[in-house]
């Protein structure tokens, strides 16, 4: 869902990141796993703002500040 706010690259770093993830996680250390998942939430950062952006603009799509 939404997937059209990332572009490709946006898309396969996203998807490098939480397969790297995967990997780290396997491995047991805590501390990567922390830090990967640090990365992954800074790399999504600007996909989540455009997504609550989208929702709120839906959301309040067609109504007057009356209505709200």
């Amino acid at each position: 869902k939404d997937g059209d706010l990332l572009s490709e690259t946006e898309r396969q770093e996203i998807a490098n990141l939480i397969q790297k993830l995967n990997q780290i996680r396997q491995a047991r250390d805590a501390k990567a796993i922390e830090d990967c998942i640090k990365e992954l939430a800074k790399c999504t950062e600007h996909f989540a703002a455009e997504r609550m952006n989208r929702g709120i603009s839906l959301a309040l799509s067609g109504k007057t500040i009356e209505s709200i």
